[in-house]
């Protein structure tokens, strides 16, 4: 598994050295555009993994590297998902991330359901509860209400034909997006 990890992370420092030769104007460009500059190799690692494991084996190296090149200079695809209600870039990198998977495995990946699940979770933590900071230390302790957080729903997940928790099948549509 680790191997997988530092490969996602290699892959997209090997991005990052170069100039991107596809910049995104919107969020079908971004896959689009992923299509494009991800090698065969790295489009071979994204296939072999499960949907449960993606995020956390991405979001420091292709998420990362979404976020310095296509989200954080004020991009029209960074304006084009706020306007569609996404507000953390954290959360802006993971939808496409986890859209251009979803698109190779052949699945449907809702981003309305993506903006109300965000909506809710931001919402939902200013219910913590945030303590003085220690006069020595500075640090601030945050809590969970009595009862715990409310509002949050389900994390939506793509609509596939396979389980989520394993590695999708292999698919003869793959060989037309490498």
């Amino acid at each position: 598994m680790l191997s997988g990890i530092f490969s996602m992370v290699l892959a997209a420092a090997l991005l990052v050295q170069t100039e991107p030769s596809c910049i995104p104007e919107d969020y079908d460009g971004a896959l689009d555009c992923l299509d494009e500059l991800l090698t065969a190799e790295s489009k071979s690692q994204l296939d072999g993994m499960a949907y449960n494991e993606l995020l956390g084996r991405t979001h420091f190296g292709l998420g990362m590297w979404i976020r310095n090149n296509w989200i954080y200079p004020d991009t029209p695809l960074a304006q084009e998902l706020r306007d569609t209600g996404f507000q953390h870039a954290d959360d802006m990198s993971g939808v496409v991330v986890e859209g251009y998977w979803a698109r190779r495995q052949g699945c449907e990946l809702s981003i309305e359901n993506w903006v109300a699940f965000y909506d809710a979770y931001w919402q939902s933590q200013e219910q913590l509860i945030e303590s003085e900071p220690d006069p020595e230390t500075g640090i601030v302790e945050i809590q969970v209400p009595p009862g715990g957080l409310r509002g949050i729903p389900e994390r939506p997940r793509p609509e596939c034909d396979f389980p989520l928790d394993q590695t999708p099948p292999a698919r003869g549509s793959h060989a037309e997006h490498n």
